[in-house]
């Protein structure tokens, strides 16, 4: 799978989330020269570019739903996390790297056929305190969250 590095992730991770992951490709808005691209233009260059997600802090992407519909119609699927401010240096990237490695670990098993988005969170030990997952209500554009079985 191909995934893209929002503006707001740090593409210093990139190269570690590549060593990890070896079967899938990392990508950063700096790379591709689309750093402060408006959202509603950048889900169909994705989409050209065959990403299957995107990986950000934009929650807005959940919530404007022009955004959501957007991400809905270019198959591309949310990855994000809550920022953590007040944090820098190398517990900020130990933590974005913790946040990052074991949420996608949850995400890919549970990828799923229907559009998804997924929010990493911070620190904890059971799958419900790293990861919710969201499906897209399509009838008024907007996300929910979907119970996963234990």
């Amino acid at each position: 799978m191909k995934f893209f590095l929002d503006e707001c992730v740090s593409p210093r991770i990139v190269s570690t989330l590549a060593g990890i992951y070896k079967d899938h490709t990392f990508v950063s808005s700096t790379e591709l020269e689309l750093v402060s691209t408006k959202d509603t233009d950048l889900f169909p260059i994705l989409a050209e570019q065959a990403f299957d997600a995107i990986i950000t802090e934009d929650k807005n992407q959940l919530t404007t739903p022009k955004e959501l519909r957007g991400l809905y119609d270019n198959g591309i699927r949310w990855m994000g996390y809550k920022g953590v401010h007040g944090v820098g240096g190398l517990p900020w990237i130990a933590m974005l790297t913790g946040t990052l490695v074991s949420g996608l670990v949850l995400a890919l098993e549970n990828w799923g056929d229907e559009s998804r988005g997924f929010k990493f969170h911070h620190g904890g030990r059971q799958s419900r305190q790293h990861f919710t997952v969201f499906e897209v209500d399509t009838t008024h554009w907007r996300a929910r969250p979907v119970k996963l079985a234990a």
